[in-house]
């Protein structure tokens, strides 16, 4: 189990590239100056839903629970282009 930072590297296997591509084609930003903008994810947010979502070479889950917690207003991880 994963205690740590999330591994900068993507799983194997994971189930998340559907969940994020229809994530980014129908959520908008909801505020500031990107109001209304097509949401987009963080780096550090795409690597821990592809984690969240990683399966083995049999299918099975690698993890059962996970969860991503930051300070109110925290401003790291880049966006993507």
């Amino acid at each position: 189990m994963q205690t740590g930072n999330i591994p900068s590297h993507m799983p194997e296997y994971t189930l998340a590239w559907d969940i994020i591509q229809w994530a980014e084609e129908n959520i908008v930003q909801p505020d500031g100056e990107s109001a209304g903008d097509p949401w987009r994810f963080t780096d550090e947010q795409l690597r821990f839903l592809a984690w969240f979502y990683a399966v083995d070479e049999n299918g099975k889950w690698v993890y059962r629970s996970a969860s991503l917690r930051r300070a109110k207003l925290w401003v790291g991880g880049s966006r993507r282009f």
